[in-house]
């Protein structure tokens, strides 16, 4: 490492890291930095995910913007391909960090340096079918997960079988036309303004920040009043969308400590003196912006279970109740957590 400047490591080219390498550059003025990204191309959740949707912008179209941003900011002579992060150790002698890499096809070491590293690796490392619900080599019919979406198969007039419950889920209940078709363009005299007015879109998108900076004080536990109202209102709005016999399964207790509690992930959680925390307050799950996903559930060609899956068999899930539920096709929407390697 030669140049005077401080050399910086961002490790992923998703959005994230897109946008690091393009706030060195304009903020910072920053030209010694390196990206390394394990793939053979940028994006990240938008180059990995394909799953449709009938309501949001489709991934073609997101991965497509990503990358024009990406090239359009020069970012493709600081990006390094197929390089997987492994460690990083800091030197206290010479004041950075002597970090190990490898080639993801050769399995190459792979050695370098930085004074900073940024870790843009985004929040989920891979699809993850739960570990504990077994059989799925036996399943007759087709099963995939949201992030690996068998494009292949033609759902209409299929029995389909949606494992989870998240965000990832109701993107697939848009697709998989449990609601209403949806046109999300804008009019075409707002497009026009879009276009032609010059500060308009500008506007509309720090609006669009403002809003979203001004929700985010529901999410910090400091603000008990805040959080007591995001609470009530969300509580509410489930309460206008939901059936008495759905409601209580879908409203969250908002107890924040439950022990003893099981987990099926390997993290380790700081001790607390009241249990461990738990994420049922408003913000510590993904929140769903509902555009039809409620009203989705209640379809006369849905059915929710919460029985809990015993098992896959042959034809389909079989409940912790004993009932078999015939499917032709399965899709799962968990994840597994990223974790930075030690």
């Amino acid at each position: 490492m030669t140049s005077k400047e401080p050399h910086v490591v961002v490790i992923g080219a998703g959005l994230a890291g897109i946008s690091t390498g393009i706030a060195l550059k304009q903020q910072l003025n920053c030209k010694n930095f390196t990206i390394y990204e394990k793939a053979n191309n940028v994006v990240g959740t938008w180059r990995e995910n394909t799953y449709p949707s009938t309501y949001f912008v489709g991934q073609p179209e997101l991965q497509a913007y990503w990358e024009g941003l990406f090239h359009k900011h020069g970012l493709v002579v600081h990006t390094q391909f197929n390089t997987l992060y492994k460690s990083a150790v800091w030197d206290v002698d010479a004041q950075l960090y002597r970090i190990v890499l490898e080639d993801s096809i050769t399995g190459a070491k792979i050695e370098t340096q930085a004074h900073a590293i940024v870790f843009a690796m985004g929040g989920f490392a891979r699809a993850m079918y739960p570990p504990e619900i077994l059989g799925r080599e036996v399943f007759k019919g087709a099963i995939w997960h949201s992030a690996e979406w068998d494009h292949r198969f033609v759902l209409q007039g299929k029995r389909v079988g949606v494992i989870s419950n998240g965000c990832s889920v109701y993107v697939e209940h848009q697709y998989l036309r449990l609601t209403r078709d949806v046109n999300s363009k804008y009019p075409g005299w707002v497009q026009t303004l879009f276009a032609y007015v010059p500060g308009v879109m500008r506007l509309y998108r720090n609006i669009i920040m403002a809003v979203s900076d001004t929700v985010s004080l529901a999410f910090r536990k400091e603000n008990t009043f805040v959080l007591k109202q995001a609470r009530k209102g969300f509580t509410k709005y489930l309460k206008s969308k939901l059936p008495k016999e759905m409601l209580e399964k879908m409203t969250p207790s908002y107890r924040q400590y439950l022990q003893p509690l099981v987990l099926t992930e390997t993290i380790d959680y700081p001790p607390h003196p009241h249990g461990i925390l738990m994420g049922t307050a408003p913000g510590c799950r993904r929140i769903i912006v509902d555009v039809g996903y409620l009203d989705a559930l209640q379809q006369p060609n849905v059915t929710v279970n919460w029985d809990g899956i015993d098992s896959i068999v042959e034809g389909g899930i079989k409940t912790k109740t004993g009932e078999v539920i015939e499917l032709d096709a399965i899709t799962c929407g968990s994840y597994a957590i990223n974790t930075l390697p030690k």
